[in-house]
């Protein structure tokens, strides 16, 4: 018994292998496929000490700032003025002021004589075959102290394996991005008006 004991070890040996390598590999493959995370914010900071009341948008960002500054013209808890971005373009138009250049602090201070209190931009990085943007850095430079700003980073949620099913539901898109990071900026924007509070 004990020498075809052996002899099933030494025949079955690499099988058992086999389906113990196999058993590792789902170990690390299906938690991979039921796991998932949903989209949101990171972090988000700010240094401003004064109301920003007038925000001009960057033309430059497409679907996503139009989405942006839809949230925030809609939110009742900021009340103040969101230039879209048609607006901000002509406005740049007028002040010859390229958009590539508005955070030069002469530009920033065309701005700021303009009545315009702070310039929203962003920096996403967006997934070339969905088209959806895979992260999104947003900040809004005070014109009137250029080293003040409001800053936060947003991360699109992901499920299962990349490119899957699983994946794309849990992926929102630029218009649902914008709605997210919006609201978080309004409360940003809001809070800006505190201070102003405390020395009334």
């Amino acid at each position: 018994e004990v020498g075809c004991g052996r002899g099933v070890s030494l025949e079955h040996g690499p099988e058992v292998a086999h389906m113990k390598t196999l058993a590792s590999l789902l170990l690390l493959v299906v938690p991979a496929l039921c796991s998932c995370a949903s989209s949101g914010i990171g972090s988000a900071t700010s240094s401003v000490d004064h109301p920003l009341e007038r925000v001009a948008l960057s033309p430059d960002g497409g679907e996503l700032v139009d989405a942006i500054a839809a949230t925030l013209s809609s939110s009742g808890g900021y009340s103040g003025k969101v230039l879209s971005r048609e607006e901000t373009r002509s406005l740049l138009r007028s002040l010859e002021i390229s958009s590539i250049t508005v955070g030069q602090p002469e530009n920033l201070a065309k701005l700021a004589a303009s009545g315009i209190d702070a310039w929203l931009y962003v920096e996403a990085d967006v997934n070339a075959l969905s088209d959806k943007p895979k992260s999104v850095l947003l900040r809004v430079l005070s014109t009137r102290k250029p080293d003040q700003y409001i800053q936060l980073d947003w991360k699109n949620g992901w499920g299962g394996m990349p490119g899957s099913l699983a994946d794309a539901a849990m992926k929102k898109d630029a218009a649902e991005a914008g709605a997210e990071i919006g609201a978080e900026v309004a409360g940003l924007l809001a809070a800006t008006y505190e201070p102003a509070r405390g020395t009334e």
